[in-house]
């Protein structure tokens, strides 16, 4: 199932995600593929997670005043679309987007915590403050600090 989920990624890379980040990672890749874009970026990540609304990490962006279709929007403003014609092969991972998904295994480690979930992935996107994602999330007036203290209020 995991390989099935993470569309053939290498299973030890994401053998520390729970479900809800496994599911993030494929969403991630489905947002950017319906934007055209060749890579998964931080900002597909940031799509990923608002795309499961139940999960805390989504939760704690609503409360925020962020939903997808405004983070959505930014993207497109930000980079536009791309043409990039959908596949259903796995897109790669942009080096910042890599480095948030390591960030995302500290923050975990930080909270005593042996998995990684969306709520983790969150904490990466806003300690990484110079990718997309994180200017998003300042520009829709969630404050990397504010979002650190609600997710962990969450959790």
């Amino acid at each position: 199932m995991l390989v099935e989920l993470i569309k053939g990624r290498r299973t030890e890379t994401f053998s520390r995600f729970d479900e809800g980040a496994r599911t993030v990672v494929v969403r991630s890749q489905q947002e950017a593929a319906e934007l055209g874009h060749g890579f998964i970026g931080t900002e597909h990540l940031l799509l990923g997670i608002l795309d499961g609304p139940q999960g805390a990490a989504a939760r704690v962006l609503v409360t925020l005043g962020v939903d997808r279709v405004k983070v959505r929007e930014a993207i497109v403003q930000a980079v536009g679309r791309g043409d990039a014609a959908p596949t259903d092969e796995r897109l790669p991972f942009t080096a910042r987007a890599k480095k948030v998904l390591e960030l995302s295994l500290r923050e975990a480690a930080a909270l005593n915590q042996d998995f990684i979930g969306p709520e983790h992935i969150l904490l990466g996107l806003v300690r990484d403050s110079s990718g997309l994602a994180a200017r998003i999330l300042r520009d829709l007036g969630a404050d990397p600090a504010r979002v650190r203290d609600e997710i962990e209020q969450a959790i």
